[in-house]
């Protein structure tokens, strides 16, 4: 694939993304952020007990090609084991595109920053239990801190 289709994709991902917004059930979350032009990105995830993606969204501030690429990845790895995408180069993962890893890095230095977010949400589980219901329990009303 030559420069100007890499470029017409990213920039067709980024005006119209793909997974783009909080994740209503997150399970998964992080923030990573790229000082070489400051770029941000979270990737907020929903995992099942077996550990597929059942969803991916992210958020973001950052260039075309950042924003386009994490619109990408959230798309491909919707449905898949979390097994597959935490231990995955940022070269293998341009490889499944169909891409050059060197050609993409030669747009901007935040290219590889989606995968990296999306890795470091894979390893933070957010906490999902109430202080009061560490053990699980719920009797479906207010919270003792509610009620007072």
């Amino acid at each position: 694939m030559n420069m100007c289709n890499y470029q017409q994709t990213l920039h067709d991902h980024y005006l119209d993304p793909h997974h783009r917004g909080p994740c209503d059930d997150a399970t998964h979350a992080a923030m990573v952020r790229c000082n070489d032009n400051n770029c941000q990105l979270e990737f907020e995830l929903s995992l099942d007990g077996d550990g597929i993606i059942l969803q991916a969204w992210f958020e973001g501030d950052g260039c075309q090609t950042c924003e386009g690429l994490a619109s990408m990845l959230a798309n491909a790895c919707e449905g898949q084991p979390q097994t597959a995408w935490a231990q995955l180069s940022f070269a293998h993962w341009c490889q499944q595109l169909g891409w050059s890893a060197e050609e993409l890095l030669e747009l901007t230095p935040c290219c590889a920053l989606p995968l990296l977010a999306l890795q470091a949400a894979l390893r933070s589980p957010l906490d999902t239990l109430d202080d009061d219901l560490a053990d699980g329990t719920s009797f479906g009303g207010p919270s003792l801190r509610e009620e007072c």
